[in-house]
């Protein structure tokens, strides 16, 4: 039986009664329904289609001399992880079912700062090795006219107190290799402040620098001898010429000012702007203020040397203050 070819492709008998295997046939691999025309003996014959196996992939073990069969595996159409947050589920008792709450839209913009819940307060001094605290001021005695809390007839006339305050230093130091800030302070300080309309007629304050603390003991006799506080045992503070603040500000409303103070340490007096923050705090005002100073100016000697080994040629000087009547 001839297989007739035409356009290319082997025509397929309509089934197998019309080829029968052993029969010759004239073109390889030409197929009908169950027989494929196959080289055989040197001859084309129609034999029986050779059913296939997939046979899964071999594996030995070194040195176990046995073989085993890898196992077939599939791989599955993983979807991507989405980049998306997951949602959170939220149930309301009694609604039925949790549905997927909507995850929030991405903002760049920052969230508002909400207003704290209490008035402007007065900065502190404060260091990793102290840190300047105010002694609560005493409970003012209960008047039949207390002071109006209208800013214009606030009267601040007079000479006021120090009831409490703070002086200290600021300084880099150069330990071991290692930069540190110290910090020196003292409660031993006295003064008075005087007041006419708006206008601050006159401050002053009196340090005993004998009595600064840090929180190293070599460090403050160093200080001492740096300061040679058994000739200079006193530092003052006081208003270079009198001052008008503007106006009298209302009750815990926080004011800003820069006037001209005259320091006087380790025996030289000098005129310096010094930034300070004020405020009325019911019957008492609250002063607190910082400024740098060069060692230089005020005859210091090297501080650099041991045992102090500031490492800059400057220093800060900073107080708080509560006056009261």
């Amino acid at each position: 039986l001839t297989i007739l070819v035409g356009a290319g492709t082997a025509w397929r008998p309509a089934s197998d009664a019309t080829v029968k295997s052993g029969q010759s046939c004239t073109k390889a691999k030409a197929k009908s329904a169950t027989l494929t025309c196959t080289l055989k003996a040197g001859r084309l014959v129609w034999a029986a289609t050779p059913k296939t196996t997939k046979r899964s992939p071999v594996t030995t073990k070194r040195g176990t001399g046995t073989t085993k069969a890898a196992p077939v595996t599939t791989k599955a159409k993983t979807p991507l992880l989405s980049n998306k947050p997951i949602p959170t589920v939220t149930t309301k008792p009694g609604s039925g079912p949790a549905t997927a709450a909507p995850a929030p839209a991405a903002s760049s913009a920052p969230a508002p700062v909400q207003p704290p819940v209490n008035g402007p307060t007065l900065p502190t001094i404060s260091s990793p090795a102290s840190t300047i605290a105010v002694s609560p001021s005493p409970a003012p005695a209960p008047s039949p006219s207390p002071s109006p809390s209208n800013p214009g007839t606030a009267n601040l006339d007079g000479v006021w107190k120090a009831n409490s305050a703070e002086v200290g230093y600021r300084v880099k130091q150069t330990v071991s290799g290692q930069n540190i800030e110290a910090v020196g302070r003292t409660k031993s300080v006295t003064g008075t402040m005087t007041m006419e309309s708006t206008t601050l007629k006159n401050v002053e304050m009196n340090v005993s620098l004998t009595t600064l603390t840090s929180d190293d003991a070599k460090r403050d006799s160093g200080v001492r001898n740096l300061l040679q506080t058994s000739v200079f045992p006193t530092a003052t503070i006081a208003l270079a010429a009198p001052f008008n603040i503007g106006e009298i500000p209302a009750d815990k409303v926080e004011v800003t000012k820069t006037p001209t103070f005259r320091l006087t340490l380790h025996g030289v007096s000098r005129d310096i702007p010094i930034a300070i923050k004020a405020r009325r705090n019911g019957a008492t005002i609250e002063i607190v203020g910082s400024t740098t100073i060069k060692f230089d100016d005020y005859g210091i000697a090297d501080p650099s040397r041991k045992p102090l080994l500031i490492s800059e040629d400057k220093g800060i000087v900073e107080f708080l203050v509560v006056f009261g009547r």
